[in-house]
């Protein structure tokens, strides 16, 4: 049995390699990063803390295997609304690997498929650093922040994970060309939510999982992660318009 999981998660640099997710029913606008209320001008060190829930619809044999993880994302933000995460670390602020089943790995419990209840699963991620870039979308009925992932200089973002099942472990990777995550501002920072919903919404594609025959199997649950810098001065994300 397989377990496929698509983490995409929401930090990362260059405006140049992420694609738009304007169509013809779709309308986007530049976005930029705020502290106390002032653009990011420079670049600046953010973590974000917080619980992902991830889900493959279909893995090996059209099993579902979903995983709650729980994390910190270590990056930077800066000017015109582009960021970057180079690192995963725990809550205890110990660094995963960055080679997959090599090194220490970010535990997280099974909720559907695998071994539920426990913390056996593992989860590395792929191909960091990971870049994104804000965007105001306009669609019918709605209008956010959508915050877009995409490759960086290693190639597609995604997660390797080992699944603990009563007949072993399993392994898999998920990967995507592009995610996203809708950015809302919140009293603490910037909450970064990902759903398939919203993916859906931006025309935005869930991730391919190896361990299924099905492509965009890979989804992240309705979850999200707070980002927040080491000062005193709160962030945000505007409109440039």
């Amino acid at each position: 049995m397989g377990v496929g999981v698509a983490l995409i998660a929401v930090f990362a640099f260059s405006a140049m390699a992420v694609k738009s997710v304007a169509s013809a029913a779709i309308v986007t606008l530049l976005a930029e990063w705020l502290l106390g209320g002032k653009a990011v001008e420079a670049t600046l060190s953010v973590q974000t803390r917080g619980e992902l829930l991830l889900e493959d619809k279909k893995a090996t044999l059209g099993i579902k295997a979903m995983l709650l993880c729980s994390g910190i994302l270590d990056g930077t933000i800066g000017p015109d609304g582009e960021d970057e995460i180079t690192e995963i670390l725990s809550l205890a602020g110990v660094a995963t690997s960055l080679t997959a089943l090599s090194g220490t790995a970010l535990l997280c419990s099974g909720q559907e498929g695998c071994n539920t209840g426990t913390e056996n699963d593992e989860i590395w991620a792929v191909k960091l650093p990971w870049k994104t870039l804000l965007e105001l979308v306009e669609e019918t009925g709605f209008t956010g922040f959508a915050d877009l992932i995409s490759a960086g200089t290693a190639g597609s973002p995604g997660w390797y994970v080992q699944c603990a099942t009563a007949l072993g472990t399993a392994d898999d990777e998920c990967r995507s060309e592009q995610g996203v995550a809708e950015a809302t501002n919140v009293a603490g920072g910037v909450l970064a939510t990902f759903s398939e919903a919203f993916t859906l919404l931006v025309e935005d594609t869930n991730a391919n999982c190896s361990a299924s025959s099905e492509k965009e199997t890979g989804v992240v649950g309705e979850s999200g992660e707070e980002k927040v810098v080491g000062s005193t001065e709160v962030l945000s994300v505007s409109s440039t318009g």
